[in-house]
C-alpha cells in the first residue's frame, strides 16, 4: 500500500512539472501554487496513513496475544453511517446525507461533503440515529481543498430533542480543529441521545462537513449478537452481528388504522397489536413490507416478530426478498415459502451470502393481510476488521488544468 501511494504521488508531481513546462499551458502562477499545495497535502495524508498502519499493526499484535475486548464494549461501529441526516440549509446539491455516506474524502468537488448556505447565523447539521445510544466519540472530517478554517469554532450537541436538535446538551464547549489535519475526534463519553448535531455558533458562518462518524461505547443488547469464542489455536476473530434495520426508512404497499411501516423497525418487539408496536397492511393480493438499509450489506439473517394476540397464522406462508432494487419483491428470494410456528413470537431465517440494500417481506396469494411487529436484519461484521479498518485517501487528478 505504501509503495502504491508513493507511485501515485510521484505521478502527480510529474504531471505538475509537465504542466509548468508546456509553453501553451493555461496554468497560471496562482494555479501552480494551488496545485503544489494540493500535492503536499496528499503527501501529508499518505504519511499519516503510513503511521496509522504501523500503529494498527502493533495494536493487532498486542490484541492477538491478550484477546479481544468484550463485544458489548466499544465495538468500534460507526452508528451514524447511512442514517437520516438534516441541515439548516443546502446549496448546490451538497445535502446533509453526504456526511454519513461512508466517504471521508475531504475534497468538496468529489461530491462527498455537505454545504449550508453561505454566511448564515448558527448553521447546523444533525443525524437521527434511530434510537438513543451512549456516545463514546464523534469524529468530524473537515473540507481540505479550501476554506478549512471555516469550521472553527464548532459545537457538538447530543440529546433526545428532534424539534431543534442543536438545543440539546453540548458535548464540551467551543472546539477548534487543526486545519492541517483532515479530521478531529471528540470524546463525549457518558452522554446519551438519539440526535447528534454539529453547529457553528455566530453570524456569517458557513458549514461544510465531509463526514461525521459517531461511535457508541455500548450497543443495546437486543441489537448485538456474537459468535462463540473460537477454539484454542483457531483465528482470534470475533464476529458481531448488528441489527442494521432499526430506525431505517420503511415502506409497505398499504396501511390501515395508522399502523405504518416504521412500527416494524422501531426497536419494539412487543407482539401485542394494541401496544402500537406492529404495522398492518390492508387485505390485498401479495401485501408487502420493506426497509431501505441506506446502502448494500451482506445479510446474515432476518428475524421476524409475529402478531400474537390475534390470528398469528395469517403470516404463513411468507417470503423474504433481498437485493438492490427498490421494487423490493423483484429482488431475489431468501429461500422459498417460510412458515412460522404460531406458538412462537419470532422466527430467525438464515440468508447467509445474500447482499442488498432493500430487505422485504411478502405474503404470496390473492387476499392476504400482513402484520409485522418487528423485523430485525443482521449483517455479519468481522470485529477484527471493523475495529482496524483504515481508509486510504483516493488519489487526486489535476488533468483539468493541463
Amino acid at each position: 500500500m505504501g509503495e502504491k501511494n508513493r507511485v501515485q504521488t510521484a505521478l502527480l508531481l510529474v504531471v505538475y512539472v509537465l504542466c509548468l513546462g508546456r509553453g501553451d499551458s493555461a496554468l497560471t502562477k496562482q494555479q501552480a501554487e494551488h496545485l503544489k499545495s494540493r500535492l503536499e497535502a496528499v503527501k501529508t495524508r499518505v504519511d499519516a496513513v503510513k503511521i496509522k498502519v504501523t500503529q494498527t499493526s502493533l495494536t493487532l499484535n498486542t490484541m492477538a496475544e491478550t484477546g479481544f475486548p468484550q463485544p458489548t464494549q466499544s465495538p468500534g461501529i460507526n452508528i451514524a453511517e447511512g442514517k437520516e441526516a438534516f441541515q439548516s440549509s443546502s446549496i448546490l446539491g451538497m445535502v446533509a446525507s453526504h456526511a454519513v455516506d461512508g466517504n471521508t474524502d475531504g475534497d468538496y468537488y468529489e461530491n462527498s461533503c455537505t454545504h449550508t448556505t453561505q454566511g448564515t447565523r448558527d448553521p447546523a447539521w444533525w443525524v437521527d440515529l434511530g434510537q438513543s445510544y451512549t456516545i463514546g466519540r464523534v469524529v468530524i472530517f473537515n473540507r481540505q481543498d479550501c476554506c478549512q478554517e471555516r469550521i472553527n469554532p464548532f459545537n457538538i450537541h447530543i440529546g433526545a430533542s428532534s424539534r431543534n436538535p442543536v438545543t440539546n446538551p453540548k458535548c464540551g464547549g467551543d472546539y477548534e480543529m487543526d486545519v492541517n489535519q483532515p479530521s478531529i475526534s471528540i470524546l463525549c463519553q457518558g452522554m446519551t441521545g438519539r440526535y447528534v448535531g454539529v453547529r457553528l455558533p455566530g453570524s456569517h458562518r458557513t458549514l461544510a462537513l465531509c463526514e461525521v462518524q459517531v461511535f457508541s461505547d455500548v450497543l443495546p443488547s437486543a441489537e448485538l449478537n456474537t459468535t462463540p469464542t473460537p477454539a484454542p489455536g483457531k483465528a482470534h476473530h470475533r464476529f458481531v452481528y448488528i441489527n442494521i434495520a432499526r430506525g431505517k426508512q420503511a415502506y409497505q404497499t398499504s396501511v390501515v388504522w395508522g399502523k405504518v411501516a416504521g412500527l416494524a423497525v422501531d426497536g419494539d418487539t412487543n407482539t401485542d397489536y394494541y401496544a402500537d408496536s406492529c404495522q398492518h397492511n390492508a387485505g390485498e393480493a401479495n401485501p408487502s413490507w420493506w426497509v431501505d438499509l441506506g446502502k448494500s450489506f451482506t445479510i446474515n439473517r432476518v428475524v421476524i416478530f409475529n402478531r400474537q394476540d390475534y390470528e398469528p397464522e395469517r403470516l404463513n406462508p411468507f417470503n423474504i426478498h433481498i437485493g438492490s432494487s427498490s421494487t423490493v419483491t423483484s429482488n431475489p428470494q431468501c429461500g422459498g415459502d417460510h412458515q412460522i410456528d404460531v406458538n412462537q413470537p419470532s422466527i430467525s431465517v438464515s440468508c447467509q451470502g445474500m447482499t442488498g440494500r432493500h430487505v422485504g417481506v411478502r405474503l404470496p396469494g390473492e387476499y392476504r393481510s400482513l402484520t409485522l411487529c418487528e423485523v430485525q436484519v443482521f449483517s455479519g461484521t468481522d470485529l477484527y476488521s471493523e475495529l482496524h479498518r483504515t481508509r486510504v485517501p483516493r488519489p487526486r487528478t489535476f488533468t483539468k488544468w493541463c
